[in-house]
């Protein structure tokens, strides 16, 4: 697994949608710790999907996920993380619907319209209309999320437009 996180980390291994039967029968899943396999259990689950950074967040902090989705007393939110499943799931479909825009507008990307101006679904920031990121999501980067290139509008309160052309998580 240590060989694996850093194949990820130096870009190695790049891969947001790694097929989970096949990892969760390797030798790498295996042998390790039970309290990573649970926390990439869970982030699997959560997520509808494995990616890659799921995998270095297990590695780096076996609880990430539990935490992430535990509310103050210690009680699994259960709501929040089947919400984030049906996101996440919706947002595959979405992210392909930008990338084929974007590659027809390349070039003509403006930050010009405003997060005020546009309707997202609900619970979803505005700022980032062609993907939903819940508005009360805690403080992300484009490490804590699957998701690249996609429009950003102001205010960019999770800051993944870090060059300010209103394209997020460039990569």
């Amino acid at each position: 697994m240590k060989e694996l996180v850093k194949d990820i980390r130096n870009g190695n291994k790049d891969d947001d949608n790694m097929d989970w039967d096949k990892f969760r029968d390797s030798t790498v899943y295996k042998n390790e710790n039970e309290d990573i396999r649970d926390c990439i259990d869970l982030a699997n689950k959560v997520g509808g999907k494995l990616g890659d950074y799921e995998i270095v967040r297990c590695f780096d902090n076996v609880n990430y996920y539990k935490e992430k989705y535990t509310d103050e007393k210690g009680i699994k939110n259960e709501q929040n993380a089947s919400k984030q499943r049906e996101v996440n799931q919706s947002q595959s479909q979405q992210q392909q619907e930008v990338n084929q825009s974007q590659s027809q507008n390349e070039g003509d990307v403006s930050q010009t319209q405003n997060s005020s101006d546009v309707n997202p679904p609900e619970g979803c920031d505005s700022s980032y209309p062609d993907i939903c990121i819940s508005i009360s999501s805690a403080k992300l980067s484009c490490f804590d999320i699957p998701y690249k290139n996609f429009k950003v509008l102001l205010p960019d309160r999770h800051e993944f437009d870090s060059d300010g052309d209103g394209i997020g998580c460039e990569g």
